[in-house]
């Protein structure tokens, strides 16, 4: 445990809350004749204290930033992928006790097991040493970023998703369960992702919310080529010669195109090939006819392939 202490850079005086957090659930389960107890209730307030802190940090170094910005933000500094890589770094994995099944299943890699216990280790440094010494490690290897402006986004399809939604009034979103496949330490989840109670997409992953990210991903997919088909059913285009785009009722038919899809986040748009090709090949009809009204919106560039 000395070795672990080192990378956290804390020196527990109680070494079994240490202990403790890296406890899981399946070991104290196989080991209940002896007391154990899992790291779940440690997890619960650590998860606490990390926001709390998270929350500080991003309302101190960003006083203009709007709250749901910061929310945004927020979730993704401390999302699962982001703790599985600093569990990753501090080599965590090789001191989780897992029980038997877990432990063939490869649970000791696991990104919700490792991110779990990361929580679960804030709050035992909580309760040794008070705030500062979990304040102290989550600026060091969780918001160590934010002090230099360098925030590596994660993806949150979920967000997204809703917040595309909610652009148009009377829309509501949920998620539900289809299926549960596996065994108990190692299950794969189904969940489906629904507009005003219709299914839009399915997405699967080890645990439900992996699943939902994954729905919601396929339904951003979807919507985008649901919104370029109706375009173009509405405007009726399709190829656009350079002797067509030259007149003026072709050009400004596309740029109504272009525009809009430009409402879509570019990393869906890469996804629709065939059809996403034509609006740049109408692009760079304009852009090499040099039309003094070709502009992108602010902070977009062309089109990418």
């Amino acid at each position: 445990m000395e070795a672990l202490e080192a990378r956290l850079g804390y020196t527990f005086r109680d070494r079994s809350l240490l202990e403790n957090a890296l406890m899981h659930s399946s070991y104290a389960n196989e080991n209940r004749a002896r007391g154990y107890t899992s790291n779940e209730r440690l997890e619960f307030l650590g998860d606490s204290v990390l926001g709390m802190v998270t929350a500080t940090r991003l309302y101190r170094l960003y006083p203009d930033m709007p709250e749901g910005k910061m929310s945004r933000l927020r979730a993704e500094l401390v999302c699962e992928q982001a703790l599985h890589g600093v569990a990753c770094t501090l080599h965590l994995g090789d001191y989780i006790r897992l029980g038997h099944g877990e432990e063939r299943s490869g649970g000791r890699e696991r990104p919700s097991i490792l991110a779990d216990a990361v929580e679960a280790v804030i709050a035992a440094m909580y309760l040794d040493g008070g705030l500062e010494p979990a304040q102290r490690f989550i600026l060091a290897h969780i918001l160590n970023g934010l002090a230099e402006g360098e925030i590596h986004h994660v993806a949150d399809y979920k967000t997204e998703l809703q917040e595309r939604v909610q652009r148009r009034a009377g829309q509501t979103l949920s998620y539900t369960v289809c299926a549960e496949s596996g065994p108990d330490h190692n299950k794969t989840f189904t969940m489906a992702v629904l507009l005003n109670g219709s299914e839009i997409c399915r997405g699967t992953g080890r645990t439900k919310k992996e699943a939902e990210q994954s729905a919601a991903r396929c339904a951003l997919e979807t919507l985008t080529i649901t919104a370029c088909s109706r375009l173009r059913k509405r405007r009726r285009l399709h190829f656009f010669t350079s002797e067509k785009m030259r007149s003026g009722r072709c050009k400004m038919a596309f740029l109504a195109v272009y525009s809009t899809l430009y409402y879509f986040d570019l990393r869906y748009q890469r996804r629709l090939c065939t059809r996403r090709r034509r609006i740049c090949e109408g692009f760079c009809v304009l852009k090499s006819i040099g039309d003094p009204g070709l502009q992108v919106l602010p902070g977009q560039d062309a089109p990418e392939f």
